[in-house]
């Protein structure tokens, strides 16, 4: 053996929790058995045997084949496999270290001792059984296999049950080697698998108990032999002779007392006494951007892949790069375990990220497994193949029409889709309700109630089989037609649906209708449907912030619209609508935009029907306030308004109201605004959430509030405005991220950027561009960027996206109130800044040398605009510039009077920037020394 001496016989090596006696051919864990080939033994003993020296290959192999001439990669899955079963480098163990171009050295700590003559009892308690010898360690399972053992001696009969490939005999043979100490008569372990026949199922127990067997019926002797004995069955695979197993376990259990029965099945054996265990997945990570290896270690599913793919490829390192991918593999396999390691087999060929790339393919790419494995469990396809022909006809067709859909789906759905004239609702529950009892589709209890799906590969599977029918194309369209009912159910429903959320009543519908909707306008789809879909998701598209996406699904639908000869106007007309709308969250898409908005008038006024103009209108709204237009928004808000009370739409003329409320607002009409406002809030809230036939619009709730948010600043209650601005953020974070980005840019950040709170304002700037990048929404990650270039430090990016944020940016002390801003505001174009911009004007005056007259006629233009809107805070900025205009040219009691007089009408704020200001000229303006040593107060930075 290559002087390579083995210890003496009564020498016990013990590292970690682990007992290694070679005398004896014994490996322990604690008092656990473990099972090894022999080879992996012998190469376990010879390393332990001189362990910290390193060995090369050829002693290894000379030692574990003495006389076989064998490969180099023989000693490499020895090695392999005892890694497995040592657990090494889990929680950062280390037992066999591979040491590069020299062997390998066993690298924990070993100690000798003597064991004593005698064997535990358990062991040789333990040796009466024909367990079949596990060459691979479990992974995942030891929790449940705690479990099952706790549960198998009390209720006699135990079922394991899950679809194929989730490891049923892996936990059935764990399981059993845990509890062989218990069975003084051993374990018997019968694999139904190759049993054709039902009627032979006694027989194959009765040969693996050596019981003579009758020619007739076996069951008498079997019965007589096993009375009086205490042992446990194994009945594996039982799935293709369901009723025969079942009756065999019963007649047995209740013969014998002593003997209980585990049996492993796709469903179960529906038996008296049975207790039934449904084996889940393995866990795998949730989808996480900053996915560590560490992190994705921790759950059972990458475990298993990463071990598998060491064995196949002994470099294979997960590393952080992959540690997403590694989850995403796992994931999409539905961590079937399997799959899993079919996949990792793999991994050496392709790498990581071409088999992630590849997996839409699975059954080709999965397709060669262990050639000593059940033929069934060598490929993916096997394995679903030996499922489907099990199944009844019913069973087969419902399996078919119901891979359809997407994800999960209600009881309801299922009957809508997968049933017609043939198969009415009663036969499709039947049927699905049989597919769950053999782990083909998964049930899923929720709170909104009991949903079902099919695991990602059963459906791949399902669907090629759909594929290859006649009624291919019917399943896909009743999908299509079911989704645009649910879809109107929705807009009926709206108060009680959660949109914000992908898993959400709503949330979760979005992948239903991309697969609906790809089927529709592919060849062989059905185009037509695919608009009425198109229509009837816009507001999903909208709830979820999916401008990008729809734009272009819209687009599409369009273009399908101009083929036809006469394309229905109301869909051509919301279409246009929506994808002006969608277009108008891109930056640079202008054209674009206002394109499908004066499409959609020109489609309205040559129907001449109301409905339409009312959608028109909307859209025609949308353009104008988009583009800050102000004026034309608010002639547009009427008409809109006007158009809704001569139809009776309820509905609309609330909306017409929001539409009124923000462009009054925008003008510097604030008392009209807030009446309006008020009057929208005080109206049921779900009722808002639509802006009327589909049309996309903030909820009330955050729109109205960012509305009123700024009129409480703006009228000199800054406290107040900012608990209404944090209100309309929280209700926007639990509705949309659109939402999130207008409550932040439009009303909780120029807020606190007006009262001074840099810490504040830095907060919410962060959630902003977080929540653009997160959601693709271009447009307001523009807003993002030109905010963090008012802060100390930072370079100013280049123009505002449009009038409405170069309006807002010159109020923030960004000095961009340019020649844009002022004939804004001398046209009327806009007015809630204009006391704001017409001020900012004056300072930069001052700040370029001009004479002090022409910036005193801007403040006091700026003062008396002020004035007329009911702006008191602007009122303050005004008096406050204009009076340390006055206090410098020696006319204190002037300015102290006009700027006392504003300041005393503040009730709160009094710790904002403003108000700090205006205190300390008074102050100053109590002697000569403190004028001298005041600043100015022009355009300023935050810090």
């Amino acid at each position: 053996m290559n002087d390579m001496a083995m210890p003496p016989v009564e020498d016990m090596l013990s590292f970690g929790p682990f007992r290694l006696l070679p005398a004896q051919k014994l490996l322990l864990e604690g008092e656990r058995q473990l099972r090894l080939g022999s080879r992996a033994f012998d190469i376990l003993g010879a390393l332990a045997c001189r362990a910290g020296e390193v060995l090369s290959k050829e002693e290894l192999i000379a030692h574990a084949w003495p006389d076989t001439v064998v490969e180099e990669s023989s000693l490499r899955v020895g090695i392999a496999a005892l890694r497995r079963a040592l657990g090494d480098g889990r929680e950062g163990v280390r037992y066999i270290a591979n040491i590069p171009g020299r062997g390998y050295c066993f690298v924990a700590p070993v100690v000798r001792s003597r064991p004593g003559a005698q064997r535990p009892a358990r062991i040789a308690a333990g040796q009466a059984h024909n367990l079949p010898l596990r060459l691979t360690r479990m992974i995942g399972r030891a929790g449940t296999v705690e479990s099952l053992a706790l549960e198998l001696p009390r209720h006699r009969f135990l079922s394991v049950v899950g679809p194929g490939g989730i490891g049923k005999t892996t936990v059935a043979l764990a399981l059993a080697e845990q509890r062989l100490a218990s069975y003084p008569d051993g374990v018997r372990f019968v694999d139904l698998a190759m049993v054709s026949e039902p009627g032979r199922v006694p027989g194959a127990l009765a040969a693996v108990l050596d019981v003579a067997r009758a020619a007739a019926d076996p069951m008498p002797g079997l019965l007589s032999h096993l009375r009086e004995r205490r042992l446990l069955i194994v009945l594996d695979n039982c799935e293709h002779v369901v009723e025969a197993a079942a009756t065999l376990a019963v007649r047995v259990l209740k013969a014998a007392a002593g003997v209980h029965v585990l049996a492993t099945s796709r469903e179960p054996l529906c038996a008296e006494g049975e207790r039934v265990h449904r084996l889940a997945s393995l866990p795998a990570p949730p989808e996480s951007a900053g996915l560590t290896a560490a992190a994705a270690m921790g759950f059972p599913a990458v475990q298993l892949f990463v071990e598998r793919a060491v064995a196949s490829l002994d470099s294979f390192e997960l590393r952080d790069g992959d540690a997403c991918l590694a989850a995403e593999l796992c994931r999409r396999l539905d961590g079937l375990p399997l799959a899993i390691e079919l996949a990792a087999a793999r991994v050496g060929f392709f790498g990581i990220r071409e088999l992630v790339a590849r997996l839409d393919d699975r059954f080709r790419l999965l397709s060669s497994g262990r050639r000593t494995v059940l033929p069934r469990h060598q490929t993916l396809r096997a394995l679903l193949d030996w499922s489907y022909e099990l199944l009844s006809d019913g069973e087969r067709v419902t399996l078919r029409r119901l891979s359809a859909f997407r994800g999960s789906f209600t009881l309801e759905s299922a009957g809508a889709v997968a049933g017609d004239e043939q198969f009415g609702a009663p036969e499709i529950f039947d049927a699905l309700e049989a597919l769950v009892a053999k782990s083909l589709v998964v049930v899923d209890a929720r709170e909104r109630g009991t949903r079902y799906r099919l695991l990602d590969t059963t459906r791949g599977y399902a669907i090629e089989k759909l594929l290859q029918t006649r009624e291919s194309a019917t399943v896909f369209a009743r999908h299509a037609r079911h989704l645009c009912d649910l879809l109107e159910a929705a807009e009926l429903e709206a108060p009680t649906w959660v949109f914000s959320r992908a898993d959400s009543s709503y949330g979760r519908l979005v992948d239903e209708v991309r697969a609906a909707l790809d089927w529709a306008f592919s060849p062989g789809g059905d185009p037509a449907l695919g608009v009425t879909l198109t229509t009837a998701s816009v507001t999903l598209a909208h709830r979820l912030s999916l401008f990008d996406e729809f734009r272009v699904r819209a687009g599409r639908a369009l273009a399908h619209l101009a083929t036809l000869q006469q394309p229905p106007a109301l869909a051509e007309i919301r279409l246009n609508v929506v994808l002006g709308a969608f277009v108008g969250q891109s930056v640079g898409a202008v054209e674009m935009s206002d394109g499908a908005f004066r499409r959609a008038r020109e489609l309205a006024q040559h129907s001449g029907e109301a409905r339409h103009r009312i959608e028109a209108l909307y859209g025609d709204w949308v353009c104008a306030f988009g583009h800050a237009d102000y004026p034309r928004a608010l002639r547009l808000g009427g008409e809109f308004g006007e158009a809704a009370r001569a139809v009776g739409d309820e509905l609309g003329m609330e909306v017409a109201d929001r539409m009124l409320a923000q462009s009054h607002h925008y003008l510097g009409d604030h008392a009209r605004a807030r009446a309006l406002a008020e009057s929208v809030l005080r109206h049921p809230a779900g009722r808002l959430r639509s802006g009327g036939n589909r049309l996309p619009s903030l909820d009330c709730r955050v729109s109205m509030r960012i509305v009123l948010a700024r009129i409480l600043w703006l009228e000199g209650r800054p406290e107040q405005a900012m608990r209404l601005a944090c209100e309309a953020l929280d209700h926007a974070l639990a509705d949309v991220a659109f939402g999130v980005c207008q409550a932040i840019a439009l009303a909780a950040f120029p807020i606190a950027m007006w009262t001074g709170d840099e810490v504040q304002a830095r907060s919410l700037l962060r959630i902003l561009g977080e929540y653009a990048r997160s959601n693709a929404l271009d447009y307001w990650g523009c807003w993002a960027r030109h905010f963090e270039g008012l802060f100390p430090g930072a370079e100013p990016d280049a123009a505002p996206a449009d009038d409405k944020q170069s309006d807002l940016m010159a109020t923030l002390g960004s000095a961009r109130a340019g020649p844009r801003q002022l004939a804004r505001v001398a046209q009327a174009q806009v007015g809630w800044c204009a006391p704001e911009i017409l001020r900012v004007h004056g300072e930069n005056l001052l700040a370029g040398g001009a004479p002090d007259r022409e910036a005193e006629e801007f403040f006091q233009r700026s003062l008396q605009c002020a004035r007329e809107q009911g702006a008191l805070s602007w009122e303050l900025r005004s008096a406050t510039s204009l009076a340390r205009l006055w206090q410098r040219q020696g006319r204190e009691a002037q300015a102290r009077d006009l700027l006392a007089a504003v300041r005393g009408r503040f009730s709160e704020g009094f710790a904002t920037a403003d108000l700090r200001m205006a205190d300390r000229l008074l102050a100053a303006n109590q002697g000569a020394e403190g004028r001298s040593a005041i600043g100015a107060h022009p355009v300023r930075r935050v810090g």
